[in-house]
């Protein structure tokens, strides 16, 4: 499907299909064992990451125009950079 697509245009996509998940076509015997834990080490940032946009309200926006939309999804991820360097430099 679309990872072929990609696959022919030279676009390797690396992503570890979850154990439970239907409709993987990546094998992660193709993959190194290096691979493998840079892909699930960056899946886990990335599903964190998302996890806190989640309870700021991320998912919860309402805007009559495109322009608020963007706006508080920036104050959103603005806020979540804030809170990250806080938290870095209190080093809690």
């Amino acid at each position: 499907r679309l990872y072929k697509e990609f696959e022919e245009k030279g676009v390797k996509l690396l992503a570890i299909p979850k154990k439970k998940r239907d409709g993987g076509e990546l094998n992660p015997a193709d993959l190194s064992e290096e691979e493998v834990k840079e892909i699930k080490s960056k899946r886990m940032v990335i599903e964190t990451v998302f996890s806190a946009l989640t309870r700021m309200g991320i998912k919860k926006l309402f805007a009559v125009s495109l322009k608020g939309l963007l706006s508080k999804i920036s104050y959103i991820i603005l806020a979540y950079s804030i809170s990250k360097l806080i938290n870095l430099k209190l080093a809690i």
